[in-house]
């Protein structure tokens, strides 16, 4: 249970240090429940667009994660 408080803490801090198109599309996707198809109409950019940046960042994310995890 504190492991999982101390990534959410970790998560919440990497959140905050993203783009801020990466929060924004983060944001409409695990808060808002939107489809990458409404991501990119309320955000004026192609579909594909948003899959790539959604990947990437979760993949940085993912990332960052991880490598806290074994330094701690």
């Amino acid at each position: 249970m504190i492991v999982a408080q101390e990534e959410r803490a970790r998560l919440l801090i990497l959140l905050n240090h993203l783009p801020e198109r990466e929060r924004e599309v983060i944001g409409l996707k695990f808060v808002a429940g939107l489809q990458n198809r409404e991501i990119a109409r309320a955000l004026n950019m192609p579909e594909g667009t948003v899959g790539s940046l959604l990947h990437r960042t979760l993949a940085r994310l993912r990332g960052a994660l991880h490598d806290d995890g074994e330094r701690g």
